[in-house]
């Protein structure tokens, strides 16, 4: 007699139903995902697997350890099936409205023009402008960032940055010069010492300056900036099954050395003994616990805006925290008494300690309630793929390089903060108004140069001049023009 293999996992899982429902909707949603990789939509699949991660991992450790295990040691008052549940089903009600969001912001257009380029002049200029704001961002950046073997990362300089924005700026460097590489490439330019260069400079950027000051989170948004701005290239936006695996594979392998460099990179005295509990969570009661670092810090300030809203210490706020982005956008070094960031209410009106992060969901439902876990993703989710297909088919430097901003702050807007967005927004419209400065100047220049007679660069000078039985031709005598094939 054939059982219904339903009836068998549901057997497996001990009659359980909480584990059974989770297991059932963690491989549909693992389905869902390999259906996205299969269509090519790639930009999706980072925002929904972020999106689902923290609701995901709490809920799955709570259930799976029928409660004997924690996933942080932030808050664990908050840490029961009841509030992993709510978190769980907002995170489900919230990716169907990302989905749909994401669905109705993508559009299509007849013509393609997926490069931010007019002509070559323009893409040489970019990529140089692209290595130097690279170069500066980096410089300051290492200046008063700490690596890692003179302070650990909890007592790093980072911040007493003169601007909070120069990791978005580093990576929208990198992006500026890796497209202009792109389109000169497309142009048949022969470009390949400035690939070595712009390696050098992103090693530099991403490895010297991110990876050893512990700035991880900054590694992985330029490797998804430059990843997605190469799809966006891509002739076909398709790739093939054997790049898919590749994909796959490099995506998972950055990911475990992410984690591992996590877990040592707070004290560089114990480096074995973190690195060898970097995958273990939290045990109950344990005398010292073990970290799984950053997803367990945000889901942890998830399920506490979740508890606090709802047994007192929040309340609701109605918007008024995302209004606060417009005067925490002003640099520190103007305004040293500006708005904190609302990460740190944990500590100040709770007496809880948090990872510094403020999850997208747990400040939707700080803001709006059981409404905002629904209307922030949708409204986030629509916005991204409008400016994702923007830059596919109808290709400014504007656009991209407000693409560039959100994806140099894809992880920290996704995890730590909307705010990060925000703050990516304005860096790349501030770069983008220096740009079109420096381009205006450019011509300028080059103009002033062509009117000058004894400075006028031969390229400028035309064909009949150089001719002298055409330059003394009588006016009423017409010249022929050359064939095509020798102008």
């Amino acid at each position: 007699m054939k059982r219904n293999p339903i009836v068998l996992l549901s057997y497996q899982v001990e009659g359980n139903l909480d584990k059974f429902i989770f297991l059932f909707t963690t491989t549909c949603f693992l389905v869902y995902l390999a259906r996205l990789l299969f269509r090519d939509k790639y930009f999706l699949l980072v925002r929904q697997s972020l999106l689902a991660a923290p609701g995901f991992f709490a809920h799955g450790v709570i259930v799976m350890t029928d409660g004997q295990a924690f996933f942080a040691h932030h808050m664990t008052v908050a840490q029961t099936v009841d509030v992993t549940s709510k978190m769980f089903a907002f995170t489900l009600g919230a990716l169907v409205a990302s989905h749909c969001g994401f669905a109705l912001g993508s559009r299509r257009s007849e013509g393609r023009r997926c490069y931010p380029f007019g002509n070559v002049k323009q893409a040489v200029l970019a990529l140089y402008a692209g290595h130097v704001i690279a170069l500066t961002g980096g410089y300051l950046f290492a200046a008063y960032a700490l690596p890692v073997w003179e302070a650990s990362y909890g007592a790093n300089a980072v911040d007493v940055l003169p601007v909070n924005n120069l990791n978005v700026a580093v990576i929208l460097g990198l992006s500026i010069s890796f497209a202009a590489l792109g389109y000169l490439r497309a142009q048949q330019q022969r470009i390949n010492g400035q690939i070595l260069v712009w390696i050098l400079i992103a090693a530099y950027s991403l490895i010297w300056v991110f990876l050893f000051r512990g700035r991880r989170m900054e590694v992985l948004n330029g490797f998804v900036s430059i990843g997605l701005t190469a799809f966006l290239f891509h002739p076909t936006g398709k790739l093939s099954r054997r790049a898919q695996a590749k994909l796959i594979g490099g995506t998972v392998l950055v990911l475990l050395v992410s984690q591992l460099w996590g877990a040592i990179r707070d004290d560089t005295s114990i480096w074995l003994s973190r690195a060898e509990g970097a995958l273990r969570v939290f045990e109950r009661n344990s005398e010292v616990p073990l970290k799984l670092s950053t997803i367990g810090d945000v889901s942890a300030t998830f399920a506490g805006t979740l508890y606090f809203v709802e047994h007192g210490g929040l309340e609701t706020q109605w918007g008024a925290g995302y209004l606060n982005y417009i005067p925490r956008s002003v640099p520190g070094f103007l305004w040293a008494n500006r708005p904190e960031d609302e990460s740190i209410l944990f500590t100040q009106s709770l007496g809880e300690t948090s990872g510094g992060g403020f999850f997208e969901l747990a400040e939707a439902y700080y803001n709006f309630g059981i409404v905002g876990v629904v209307i922030i993703p949708f409204v986030l989710s629509f916005s991204a793929a409008r400016l994702f297909s923007s830059c596919r088919y109808q290709a400014t430097l504007l656009n991209y390089l407000l693409l560039w901003g959100v994806l140099g702050s894809w992880w920290r807007g996704a995890w730590y903060q909307t705010f990060a967005f925000w703050r990516g927004i304005t860096t790349a419209f501030i770069i983008y108004i220096a740009l079109v400065v420096a381009l205006e100047l450019f011509v300028r220049g080059r103009r002033k140069t062509s009117t000058t007679p004894n400075r006028r660069p031969i390229a400028a000078i035309g064909a009949q001049e150089h001719s002298s039985p055409r330059r003394h031709a009588p006016r009423s005598q017409t010249v022929s023009p050359a064939p095509s094939g020798e102008r």
